[in-house]
């Protein structure tokens, strides 16, 4: 159990890399045994004899006769260790082929091939007793389960788009034939008892072959029923924490339909997420222990952003969002609302704070049925709260002043709102800009503020732009082109110094148009 010491100078030296020993030979002096931080054996070497002796068991090496290196490690990567040696793959072998230049032409590579090819004893057995090397009996598929607009499609480079397969399996069961043999057909039960075969113009269809209905830019297929062998077909395994498309599989698995709209409807009602109409259908409970959580959590006066915080970790783990969004919608936007001054704006900061727990979790608002943020000017959402709620208000003051108008301020005012409220309803109608021209006290403020009364009690959204601080005086909710535009306000001198001790502020401000 010496390692030889011309390890290095030898040709055939197996642990010789880089002009050193592998194995760390000879070892050095050590006055006595340590274990070293990888929990090695380190042993006692205390002459130059010592330091060429391999580690092992004397009673070994005289028992069976042969070389055996003894390593003792103590730590638990031993385990790794041994479970590589034991589940290695089999022994491999390294061979060449050479050929003359003569018959290098008349080379065989399936020879080659079968006679250099190794065959381990697993496959050798496997083999011998005939087991299928690749079957499966029966034939299993996993039908896909997606939202509206979220299927993955799959293009097949170097074919043209419409031969794509660019749909989905659900997608094509929605657009299953219209015959009334496939009206009340599951999901899974399509794929189980019908094979879909590509379908070219022209082609003749038998007595028991449907054609699909059209999908665009997909190649339609023809449906004919199974007659080889059994199929099954079974639907995607979806968590319960998945939200919205948990409800979708649960509905695709008792519901036939031709639509995402056709599985919300239940008893001729639509309703608004897969979760309603899986309620509605008796799939589940109204209980919900998201309910209670938050409700308690309420209850011991948590903050706004813990409430927040609360709510996604809930709806993360399986719970409807849609009913707890609509229950406990104040108490988790109330900070905001406050501190904004806006309902709105507050609620739209309460959904993108939620938005970024859940993406946290790699979710998004969309999955759970949850409304986006609007994410609207301050402008525009104050303009709407403050005027929507006034709305039958403003439009008994506009039909008061219309009455006492004359017949040329009542025309105005009818080609304005035509003008405004067809281009509003119609974006390809051109409308303005207007510009009313007068003498004072001819009644042009008057049929503007009549005007803006009757739009805004209409829901639109009116920005009144003065010049100057005393025109938008004149109307409600005026602002002045400063305010509103964020124009700047810069200094510059009008006379030189010598002539003029103090500066006067100029701007350059564009006219503005009521449109």
């Amino acid at each position: 159990m010496t390692h030889s010491k011309n390890h290095l100078t030898r040709e055939n030296s197996r642990c010789r890399k880089n002009d050193k020993c592998i194995y760390g030979f000879p070892q050095p002096i050590t006055p006595e045994t340590w274990i070293d931080n990888d929990r090695r054996a380190h042993y006692k070497r205390t002459t130059e004899d010592d330091r060429w002796i391999a580690p092992h068991i004397p009673e070994l090496v005289d028992e069976l006769d042969c070389h055996i290196y003894v390593d003792v490690v103590s730590t638990v990567s031993v385990f790794s260790y041994l479970y590589k040696y034991l589940h290695k793959g089999p022994d491999q072998t390294w061979f060449h082929i050479s050929h003359s230049h003569g018959d290098k032409a008349s080379r065989d590579e399936i020879i080659d091939y079968v006679e250099g090819r190794y065959l381990s004893s697993h496959e050798s057995i496997w083999r011998i007793l005939a087991f299928e090397i690749a079957s499966r009996e029966p034939s299993v598929t996993c039908l896909p389960i997606h939202l509206p607009g979220e299927n993955i499609p799959r293009f097949n480079g170097g074919i043209d788009v419409s031969q794509s397969t660019s749909t989905s399996l659900l997608i094509r069961y929605f657009h299953r034939p219209d015959d009334a043999l496939f009206s009340n057909v599951l999901y899974s039960d399509y794929f189980k008892n019908y094979v879909l075969y590509k379908w070219n113009e022209g082609d003749v269809l038998h007595d028991d072959e449907f054609l699909e209905k059209s999908i665009r830019n997909v190649s339609r297929n023809k449906v004919s029923p199974r007659r080889k062998r059994i199929k099954v077909a079974r639907l995607q395994i979806i968590s319960p924490t998945a939200g919205e498309v948990f409800y979708l599989r649960c509905l695709l698995t008792r519901c036939p339909a031709r639509s995402f709209i056709g599985l919300r409807t239940i008893n001729g009602f639509t309703h608004s997420t897969f979760h309603e109409a899986a309620l509605s259908l008796g799939l589940f409970t109204n209980e919900n222990e998201g309910h209670f959580a938050l409700l308690e959590a309420v209850v011991s006066y948590c903050t706004p952003s813990q409430l927040r915080f609360l709510f996604a970790r809930i709806v993360l783990e399986g719970y409807p969002a849609k009913p707890l969004w609509d229950e406990f919608r104040d108490q988790l936007c109330i900070d905001y609302i406050n501190g904004l001054r806006s309902h709105e704006r507050g609620t739209d900061r309460a959904l993108q704070s939620i938005s970024d727990h859940l993406r946290d979790g790699g979710r998004r608002l969309a999955d759970f049925g949850l409304p986006e943020p609007q994410l609207r000017s301050a402008e525009l959402i104050a303009e709407y709260e403050t005027y929507e709620p006034l709305s039958e208000q403003l439009r008994e003051r506009a039909h008061l002043k219309y009455q006492q108008m004359n017949a040329e301020q009542k025309h105005v005012y009818d080609t304005l709102l035509h003008a405004i409220l067809t281009h509003h309803y119609d974006s390809n109608n051109h409308a303005g800009p207007f510009f009313i021209e007068g003498k004072p006290g001819r009644g042009k403020t008057f049929v503007i503020d009549a005007l803006c009364c009757d739009l805004r009690s209409r829901g639109l959204i009116i920005l009144i732009v003065g010049t100057s601080a005393l025109s938008a005086t004149l109307y409600e909710g005026g602002r002045t082109a400063h305010n509103l535009f964020r124009i700047p306000v810069t200094e510059v001198s009008v006379f030189p110094s010598r002539f003029l001790p103090y500066k006067i502020k100029f701007s350059l401000i564009p006219r503005i148009i009521l449109a």
